[in-house]
């Protein structure tokens, strides 16, 4: 978060509580550390395989929509990548039936990742 800490011995946490200051256990220091970083990187993490996995957990109706868009005017590859960019974006992907949706709008009108990631934010936006 930008601050500096100091490490303390844990005999001394009450009274920095005492004198107002922030205080984390070591173990809460090095979790928000690790989970930044993954954050950070969570594009280079989501492999193909990955988000086919992702793409199974969702309802047979979201998953016939990906195949077809993904058949039609997206590659798979392409899904990946409007993906990747949305988590560049720390845009979460969690609701992913709605940006399959708004991919299946968007993708037979324009080519460019950019655009298809743009209309896909809007549409997130407004839910």
């Amino acid at each position: 978060f930008g601050m500096r800490a100091y490490s303390v011995v844990e005999a001394f946490a009450e009274d920095l509580k005492r004198e107002n200051y922030t205080f984390a256990d070591n173990m809460s220091v090095l979790l928000t550390h690790l989970s930044e970083v993954i954050r950070n990187n969570l594009p280079q993490l989501l492999s193909y395989k990955d988000m086919k996995a992702l793409l199974e957990r969702q309802d047979q109706e979201y998953r016939k929509l990906a195949d077809e868009i993904c058949t039609t005017h997206i590659s798979y590859p392409g899904l990946q990548a409007v993906l990747k960019l949305l988590l560049a974006e720390r845009v979460s992907i969690r609701n992913l039936h709605l940006i399959i949706e708004a991919i299946a709008e968007i993708a037979p009108h324009v080519r460019r990742t950019e655009q298809i990631v743009e209309h896909v934010r809007i549409r997130m936006a407004q839910q």
